[in-house]
């Protein structure tokens, strides 16, 4: 299984309704990532080892009918069939999601100088006088 094949199954669940996903143990949210470095799969930079456990809360009945009526559930299905990689569903009734640590999302901004002025490169945005038709324009006939 990859890292694409395990996007797959993922969002299919946030699809299908799932409130919280670990995979492996690792919390899933909007912001994580899951890649491949060499031959590790990586969830938030952590790497994994298969087999891949993927846990999801939710209404199970809900949850395994609507990845298995998408896109999702034909993807997965044939990856199973066509390479043999084993998909089973076992509904929990204590399961649970580590939490997650807090992240803090940042913007870009333009800083000034101490004097107050932008920096050089950036462009000032008013026209000049001569456009405005200020004392420099030239008349042309």
């Amino acid at each position: 299984m990859t890292d694409g094949d395990l996007q797959i199954a993922v969002n299919g669940l946030w699809a299908a309704g799932a409130e919280a996903i670990s995979v492996n143990g690792q919390r899933v949210t909007e912001t994580t990532a899951i890649r491949t470095a060499g031959s590790a799969v990586l969830v938030d930079f952590r790497p994994l080892s298969p087999p891949y456990e993927i846990t999801a809360l939710g209404d199970p009945e809900r949850l395994r009918a609507g990845v298995e009526e998408a896109e999702a559930g034909e993807y997965l299905s044939e990856i199973s069939t066509r390479y043999g990689i084993g998909l089973t569903w076992t509904a929990g009734e204590e399961l649970s999601t580590p939490a997650r640590a807090q992240g803090t999302l940042r913007e870009a901004s333009v800083l000034e100088d101490p004097a107050g002025s932008a920096p050089a490169d950036v462009r000032d945005p008013t026209p000049d006088s001569a456009a405005e038709g200020g004392e420099d324009q030239e008349d042309t006939p």
